[in-house]
């Protein structure tokens, strides 16, 4: 048998096996991204003739006018389902259809594009004497030719022609040399096996265990569901053809439904946040695997299979899979609560939607001590009712009777809600019996009323002993006759008629410092929210700037936050609690400066009509996870508390994307200079080390790093919200840095050496640090043109000339290490009544 006629007997086969899995993937790709179905490519075949390649589209429309001729490591311009299709393979099946025309084999030397043809040397261009092959030794040799490609690569192109090429080309010579129709099959036989096997690794079904076992769980639900609804539907009396339908149909589902859970995103959400958002995805995954399942089985020749059972099918699954997410959200919530065993019991006086808002957050957030007990509200009609599970036990005159019932260790009081007269008198029995109390402002009064509550004045006078300025107040003493509210220091708040502000919170900080002054010098006005927690210098040389006005406060602070945004366009959100053991320190902090304080930021963004708002998220968030290098669009293995709150709050800000613009940057690893310095940061700590030690300890070394200099991380802030068109960012994520800055921690370490050669190196043992993951940032690249400015070695001679200069000039000063500096001062409180901790300044 030639090998002509094999190819056209194995392609029809399998075209004829393959076509309604075909119409399933040009169905996806259709529905994935706007485009063709089909990606048509000029390739060289059979002696230099040209031809047109068949596959499935598995990047954007035009492409190749976006970005480079080769696809890169973890190219943005692949789309979701792309993605996958490339994963398995099976965007190469249309190829079978040229194999029919003549133009490809199923067995040869992978067709080249004619740019790279033009490397061949005479000896290279035999293997252009046999017709190109689906399938080819170089292939199956090198599955993951992507993988071949060092991470500082620059040329991806050069480095092709180079490297990976000849060595492809090698494999192809030897083919041509002895190919025939016996190692012909056996190549078929080992691609298939390859492209099975080759899918997944050890370490990365380690790293997705969770996902996959929901998943897993998920496709088993699928079965039983199906089987339930049959049964229902035939009263669980079969027939023959009964039977039939349910092994087409069962088979179906194990084919259709997983692939269709994962496209939908059924596995990037948090158990702890299920909302409306989750439910509307399940039900887009069941309803798409519905018709598809309904689809096939109709092409099949099934026709009469019951449509009644279909429906059932999928009404069932949506309850089931969405119940099982609530049961484990439950199940997680009750091991919290094991964990917190002093949860501090709530009364809320006052019943309208900022009430129900403050039920809803303190009993779906684990790390909140709080637990909201019941309700007191005057109005007659609320009498009984529950508000998600928590009674109205009462009017506000059977305050005494409920807190002897139970008890209680803070009461919070809505205004102007409440009446005067009642706010007096729960105060006084707060005060009387020792109980702690909050005035908490409406939302609604807060956007449309004054922004200081005379009820709150009155209250606060009427405190002996309270000393220190109120959250949000400015420095330097209490606020005068005249004095604007709302602490700002800087310059006056401008009239609507001026440009709107820029609002960046925890513009003290590392980053924060050097975005607000390249603001300043593209001409927008800045204003700051910051609690100085590590101190004010950072700003302290543009305190008196015309463009910049200062509020010294809490995030999480109502109040402070909505007279913030007023009359601001753009936000940047740089404030948080930085760093892995910062934010291990305390628990309750780190949860609602990082969490709490982003939920509090999305809603008043909303009502304050903000138009954009960039956010800044970690990389850290990749966690363990080197052996690729990975992108926005990888699975998340956060391994710390600090990673954990990033993740969540990204997820709190992307479902506002339809209001306004959001984006996210991952930072990579910061370095380099700031007024506001650290010296707890990989770079920076080798660097202060090497320079006042004269050696660095690598514990470990072998992990890896992405890095970026604070200048280059600020630039990026300030581009994304000052400079970028809207709809090349809006629910976007960006990874911060560069390729080329991905290091391993020995790495660095020998960097630091190069500039300090007296520096000596102590490898120790790895303790206590998980992290390990390379990070791509192609997509900023290629997006918004964004490309770092500065090296490695920068950032470390400028740490080196500072401390020659004596600006710093202990290294061990807690002033420049997060976790050492809260260490030493704590959280500082800021009255006896109020809880909450200001915030420290984005690092």
């Amino acid at each position: 048998m030639s090998k002509r006629a094999c190819d056209l007997a194995l392609a029809g086969l399998g075209l004829a096996l393959t076509w309604p899995l075909l119409l399933v993937i040009a169905l996806l790709v259709r529905l994935d991204s706007p485009g063709p179905v089909l990606f048509r490519h000029e390739r060289v075949g059979k002696d230099g003739r040209p031809f047109r390649i068949l596959k499935f589209r598995s990047m954007v429309e035009h492409a190749d006018r976006l970005g480079p001729r080769l696809t890169q490591k973890r190219d943005p311009r692949i789309t979701r389902i792309g993605q996958l299709l490339r994963w398995l393979k099976l965007d190469e099946l249309p190829q079978l259809i040229n194999v029919l025309r003549g133009d490809m084999s199923l067995v040869g030397p992978r067709p080249e594009d004619p740019h790279f043809v033009r490397f061949y040397s005479p000896e290279q261009r035999r293997v252009l004497s046999v017709r190109p092959g689906v399938v080819g030794p170089s292939q199956i040799l090198g599955r993951d030719e992507l993988e071949r490609y060092p991470d500082d690569v620059a040329d991806y192109e050069r480095y092709y022609v180079e490297h990976i090429l000849p060595e492809k080309l090698a494999t192809d010579l030897r083919y041509v040399q002895s190919y025939g129709l016996r190692g012909d099959l056996t190549l078929i036989f080992a691609g298939l096996a390859v492209t099975l096997l080759g899918a997944f690794k050890g370490r990365w079904l380690r790293l997705n265990r969770r996902r996959l076992a929901l998943l897993a769980f998920d496709t088993a639900a699928s079965l039983a569901v199906y089987h339930l609804a049959s049964g229902l539907k035939f009263e669980w009396a079969y027939d023959r053809e009964t039977v039939g339908y349910l092994a087409i149909g069962s088979l179906l589902i194990l084919l259709v439904r997983p692939p269709i859970f994962v496209y939908c995103g059924l596995y990037q959400h948090t158990f702890r946040y299920l909302g409306t958002t989750e439910f509307r995805a399940i039900c887009r995954a069941v309803a798409l695997g519905s018709l598809v399942v309904a689809g096939m089985a109709l092409l099949l020749g099934f026709g009469s299979h019951s449509r009644l059972v279909f429906l059932l099918d999928g009404a069932l699954l949506v309850l089931v899979l969405f119940g099982s997410r609530v049961a484990l959200e439950t199940r997680l919530e009750r091991r919290g609560r094991r964990r917190d065993q002093q949860r501090r019991a709530v009364l809320i006086v006052g019943v309208d939607d900022t009430a129900a808002e403050l039920v809803r957050t303190m009993a779906a957030q684990d790390g909140l001590a709080y637990e909201p007990q019941g309700f007191l509200d005057d109005d007659p009609g609320k009498r009984g009712v529950s508000i998600h599970g928590i009674p109205v036990r009462g009017c506000v005159k059977d305050l005494a009777l409920v807190a002897a019932m139970a008890p209680v260790h803070l009461v919070l009081i809505l205004v102007p809600l409440v009446a005067s007269t009642a706010v007096g008198q729960v105060v006084a029995f707060c005060r009387s019996r020792r109980i702690e109390y909050r005035l908490v402002p409406t939302l609604e009064r807060l956007l449309r009323g004054p922004s200081v509550l005379p009820e709150l004045d009155a209250v606060e006078a009427a405190e002996p002993g309270r000393a220190g300025p109120r959250d949000g107040e400015a420095d330097g003493g209490g606020r005068g006759a005249g004095a604007p509210a709302g602490g700002r220091t800087g310059a006056s708040r401008g009239s609507r008629a001026e440009a709107p502000w820029v609002l960046v919170t925890g513009g003290a900080g590392f980053v924060g410092s050097h975005v607000v002054r390249k603001l300043l010098a593209r001409g927008r006005r800045v204003r700051v929210v910051d609690s100085y927690l590590y101190g004010s210098h950072g700003l302290q040389d543009v305190l008196g700037h015309p463009g910049v006005e200062v509020i010294r406060g809490d995030i999480r602070h109502l109040g402070t936050m909505v007279r913030a945004t007023r009359d601001v366009d753009v936000v940047i959100a740089l404030a948080a609690l930085v760093g892995d053991p910062a934010c291990e320190l305390d628990l309750d902090e780190t949860v609602s400066t990082n969490r709490e304080a982003t939920r509090l930021l999305a809603e008043v963004c909303r009502r304050s009509g903000v138009r954009r708002l960039v956010f800044a998220s970690s990389c850290s968030v990749y966690g363990a996870n080197s052996e690729l290098v990975l992108n926005e669009g990888s699975w998340l293995n956060p391994v710390s508390l600090y990673a954990s709150t990033r993740i969540e709050s990204e997820e709190v800000l992307l479902r506002q994307r339809d209001r306004f613009c959001v984006t996210i940057l991952r930072l990579a690893t910061v370095f380099g200079l700031s007024r506001r310095m650290r010296l707890d940061l990989l770079v920076n700590t080798f660097t202060a080390h090497a320079f006042f030690h004269e050696r660095v300890r690598v514990f470990g070394g072998g992990q890896w790093r992405p890095n970026v200099h604070v200048q280059d991380a600020a630039e990026a802030f300030v581009l994304v919200a000052a400079e970028a068109p809207e709809a090349k960012v809006r629910g976007e994520i960006f990874n911060v840095g560069d390729d080329g800055l991905n290091r391993t921690v020995r790495d660095v370490a020998h960097l630091v050496q190069g500039v300090l050669p007296g520096t000596a190196i102590e490898l120790a043992e790895q303790v206590g640090d998980a992290r390990d993951y390379r990070v791509s940032f192609a997509k900023i690249r290629h997006v918004l043109g964004f490309r770092p400015r500065f090296a490695i070695e920068d950032g470390i001679r400028e740490v080196v000339g500072a401390c020659r200069a004596g600006e710093i000039r202990d290294a061990t000063d807690p002033l420049y290490s997060n976790v050492a500096y809260l260490r030493a001062h704590g959280f500082p409180e800021t009255s006896p009544r109020v809880r909450s901790t200001p915030v420290a300044a984005a690092s």
